[in-house]
């Protein structure tokens, strides 16, 4: 098992910090600190964890821990678009930040996977970095059952990246200069998955207008088959994205 950079990514996490962990909602379901299940086992990636603040949960846990008030946050990457995500939700209702990285300007002397690492920091006041994603993706989740820690015994934590302070200053000067914004959300797979099927069912209404206007009212075809265009080229949209990411 090796660290697999965020530039490499094709999905998101959610993660909370360690302080905001309720005792409450911990005992009430029966979860564990991920850092307390590796002491035993990995001691040091469990003090790396502990130092990194951050773990993680399932998106239905940390829905729960929303509704307890504690904020959440989810990274995520998607390298067909080279798009960053970052969301917060919480208390304070839904702060969302997404970025294509290439679009930034970089120089390309400067590795993609440590940009994304620095624009992270730079996102959070270094709250977050990718170290602190990385060791969270890899360690088990809050809400995780009985899980094989054993493959975690490949892991080397003297190879974790870290982006230097040069850098820092290298993507904070890019985004002042120039900050393009991922149009529209970033979706997971099964959220396209699940755009496609509506569309789907739109398409085939929208297909019984079309010919039901051809026998017996023409003008019902003015709007079905536009709609029925707009619903093809929405899925085939999906469709590609989905391909791509494979």
């Amino acid at each position: 098992m090796t660290w697999r950079r965020l530039s490499d990514w094709k999905t998101s996490i959610v993660l909370v910090h360690r302080d905001e962990l309720p005792d409450a909602l911990l005992a009430e379901h029966g979860w564990t600190d991920p850092v307390e299940r590796l002491e035993p086992t990995h001691p040091e990636l469990a003090q790396a964890l502990a130092e990194a603040s951050f773990v993680r949960v399932s998106p239905e846990a940390g829905a729960l821990l929303n509704a307890a008030g504690v904020t959440t946050t989810e990274v995520g990457y998607y390298r067909s678009s080279d798009g960053l995500e970052l969301v917060d939700r919480g208390p304070g209702g839904v702060q969302a930040d997404g970025i294509c990285v290439t679009e930034l300007g970089i120089d390309e002397s400067h590795e993609l996977s440590d940009v994304v690492d620095a624009l992270l920091q730079i996102w959070t006041e270094q709250l977050l970095s990718e170290r602190a994603v990385l060791l969270a993706a890899a360690a088990p989740a809050l809400d995780d059952g009985e899980v094989d820690l054993s493959e975690l015994d490949a892991l080397d934590l003297t190879a974790l990246p870290h982006a230097d302070d040069a850098l820092l200053d290298v993507v904070a000067d890019a985004l002042a200069v120039h900050r393009p914004f991922v149009p529209g959300p970033l979706l997971t797979a099964d959220e396209r998955r699940a755009y496609q099927r509506q569309v789907l069912l739109f398409g085939a209404l929208a297909a019984t207008a079309t010919v039901i206007g051809l026998i017996a009212a023409p003008m019902l075809v003015v709007i079905s088959v536009p709609a029925l265009v707009l619903c093809a080229v929405i899925y085939a949209i999906h469709w590609t994205v989905l391909r791509q990411e494979r």
